[in-house]
């Protein structure tokens, strides 16, 4: 058994356990196949990794025999999964119960191995998708494994969409989501799969089930999620964008702003620039941060009494022309600055000076006693003028691979590591001891998934380390990022309360319209339904059903109608329970024309998330009512488009948001479904639900299936 030497050898504490615990009995209990992923969510760098590879050890122990890993397509975020497995899973690689694999250096799987425990790691790219699918068509044996597939940065390359003027329906799926879905359909069900992200909300966006050009797709959306718990050591959004906020806090002082200018000065070479480096304007905050690096790594190497190897990351550009030009300007600071310190200049004093007493108010706030300034000053000038520092350009995988260590994370080769790169310093990359992050993306529409992967100065962090740590970017993109930080933590916050039901999971929106949740493309076949304050849900596009349907199911929706007490407007509150269950009897009344439909059960989720959201108790998981009858709408305008209007927009829907201002409103209109008006004679229920006031803008995929 794998599992209980991982509890005693791995240190989870309880509520990790029990996320594993809680996480494989579902997958087992649930269908998580072909027909629905489940999702295992934590924040950036909070320990999720840790969490899957327990999940694999439990689910071996359950009767999987393999577990296929999906990462990110790149060598280094591969190499360092494998890494990090082989170390895991030492005791059990050298007790020939477990092997672990790279899909490119497989070797001839005899009985022997096939009979242990597989592991097989996959990049995310086309020619490792095509060995994997070869290897299920060389070994007939593997169909037949339980499988437990883990597709690691779910959000990522996984899916993806593109306009596509020669396809049936306009629009191809990408060339890597479709060998992912051929290969998971390749089983039935003796797999599940597992995906794995801190930046769920194109998977929460995708379509229930897809059908695209005359094919069906492995569903991408989640049918349940796990989140992993945070665990103490853990700094992420709190620290940075709430905590930050507090007086007195050591956050309070970790953003430093930096100047569009600067921004500017740092995109494009100049040789003015260079030669000023020491005193131009362009580049003061520049300076003060590498400056400040070093000053926060003299104070914990001095406190530690030891060599403290730290980080400090430079991320505004993704050009690797401007990122030549970021590191030409900082080594060309950094040996100006050692030439000033050799001589004791004065300009090497007010430097060292002004960023220890800035670094010192913060500092002190964790520890009893904080370095002097002389010992810092003289730690700096001597680890700086023996040039104790690395300064690395990572903007390519190759420069990845060649810098990371045996536990698969940066290696920091000196007690100083400057790192200048891009989009490559993102996803799964970990940067152990970060002092410093400066960031510069800046675009007109920032996309959240994406500026969230780039915040590697999220993770496990001592908070001696936070203490003297600084974020420096300007106040637009300081500002965004706290937005977003907002809306993550509401999005999982809903989860914790149950709002995610039923496979429906709403994604925040922002107010300010400058944060979109992913790119358009990952959702380009999904109908997005758009929340915001006031705005009317209802059904349109449909006829009534079957006269005996409709009566049977009418009858029981008059009994539970008329026994709801209202006042003179016909008004009323009921239980969000009683409104859930008169939508879904009335869902069985409707017969929708082709290329409508009505997903009750994402109208219904709306219900739970407005009612749960209440600010005032007396309303909480309930719903207000507005009940009218003997209305006499046409089925079609004059324009010959169906009617979107049976509520009065005089006097109906007023009324109604008038009562939605804590909680929604649910407007019950009896139609009397006259021929001449185009219906079949039949009386039946229109409901128009109306979102509260107060409601925060958000998405949510429909379920069309």
């Amino acid at each position: 058994m794998i599992f209980p030497k991982f509890k005693k050898t791995k240190g989870y504490d309880p509520a990790l356990e029990s996320c594993i615990i809680d996480t494989v009995d579902k997958l087992q209990k649930m269908e998580t196949d072909v027909r629905h992923p489940a999702l295992l969510l934590g924040n950036i760098q909070s320990g999720k990794t840790r969490c899957f590879i327990g999940i694999m050890a439990l689910a071996f122990d359950q009767g999987y025999d393999m577990t296929i890993i999906l990462t990110k397509g790149t060598r280094a975020l591969a190499n360092q999964t494998i890494r990090r497995l082989e170390s895991e899973f030492e005791e059990q690689l050298l007790a020939d119960e477990v092997k672990v694999y790279d899909i490119l250096n497989m070797p001839t799987l005899t009985p022997w191995l096939l009979n242990q425990k597989l592991i097989i790691v996959v990049k995310k790219e086309t020619n490792n998708l095509d060995r994997l699918q070869n290897l299920f068509e060389e070994y007939s044996a593997f169909k037949n494994k339980k499988t437990l597939f883990i597709d690691d940065e779910a959000d990522f390359a996984s899916n993806g969409f593109k306009r596509d003027k020669n396809a049936d329906d306009g629009v191809s799926m990408n060339t890597l989501a479709v060998k992912i879905s051929d290969i998971r359909q390749l089983f039935d069900k003796q797999y599940d799969f597992l995906q794995v992200t801190a930046t769920p909300y194109n998977l929460y966006l995708q379509p229930e089930v897809i059908h695209l050009n005359g094919e069906t797709y492995a569903p991408m959306r989640p049918k349940f999620t796990s989140l992993v718990p945070i665990h103490d050591k853990y700094v992420g959004g709190k620290v940075y964008f709430e905590d930050s906020e507090l007086e007195g806090n050591p956050a309070n002082f970790i953003h430093a702003p930096v100047t569009i200018d600067e921004l500017e000065a740092l995109s494009r070479s100049h040789a003015t620039i260079l030669r000023n480096v020491l005193y131009t304007p362009r580049l003061a905050t520049l300076r003060n941060a590498v400056t400040s690096y070093f000053v926060a790594g003299a104070i914990r190497n001095i406190e530690l009494g030891k060599v403290y190897k730290s980080s400090f990351l430079f991320h505004t550009e993704i050009s690797k022309a401007r990122h030549d030009w970021q590191m030409t300007l900082i080594t060309e600071f950094l040996s100006q600055l050692q030439n000033e310190a050799k001589k004791d200049s004065l300009y090497f004093d007010e430097i060292i000076k002004s960023n220890y007493e800035a670094i010192k108010v913060s500092a002190r706030l964790t520890r009893e006693k904080v370095p002097s300034y002389q010992e810092v000053y003289d730690f700096v000038k001597d680890y700086l003028t023996k040039e104790y520092y690395g300064i690395v350009k990572v903007n390519s995988d190759n420069d990845i691979m060649s810098i990371l260590g045996s536990d698969g994370q940066l290696r920091l080769d000196n007690p100083y590591n400057i790192f200048v790169g891009g989009y490559t310093l993102d996803r799964g990359i970990t940067i152990a001891n970060l002092l410093g992050f400066f960031y510069g993306r800046n675009p007109r529409i920032f996309q959240q998934d994406t500026v969230l992967q780039h915040s590697r100065m999220y993770g496990a962090r001592a908070k001696d380390d936070v203490s003297v740590t600084r974020l420096y970017t300007t106040n637009r993109i300081h500002r965004a990022m706290a937005r977003m930080h907002h809306l993550d933590a509401v999005t999982r916050e809903a989860y914790v309360r149950g709002e995610h039901h039923d496979g429906v999971a709403f994604v925040e929106r922002d107010p300010q319209n400058e944060i979109r949740p992913c790119a358009p493309n990952k959702i380009l076949i999904s109908d997005i339904e758009v929340i915001r304050p006031g705005k009317r849900f209802l059904p349109i596009g449909f006829t009534t059903g079957p006269i005996q349907t409709l009566k049977a199911v009418r009858k029981n929706l008059n009994n539970l109608i008329d026994a709801i007490p209202l006042d003179d407007r016909g008004t009323a509150t009921i239980s969000y329970g009683l409104a859930k269950e008169i939508l879904s009897l009335i869902i069985h009344t409707l017969d929708f024309e082709e290329g409508y439909n009505w997903d009750v059960t994402t109208y219904v989720a709306m219900m739970k998330r407005f009612s749960h959201r209440a600010n005032q108790a007396e309303n909480r998981e309930k719903v207000k009512v507005l009940i009218k009858h003997d209305r006499n709408i046409s089925r079609i305008k004059a324009s010959g488009a169906y009617t979107d209007n049976p509520d009065d927009g005089n006097k109906d829907t007023p009324l109604a948001r008038q009562l939605a201002n804590d909680t929604c409103a649910l407007i019950l209109l009896e139609q009397n479904g006259d021929k001449e008006k185009g219906w079949k004679n039949t009386p039946f229920w229109w409901p128009v639900l109306i979102a509260p006031s107060a409601t925060p803008p958000a998405i949510v995929a429909t379920n069309h299936e």
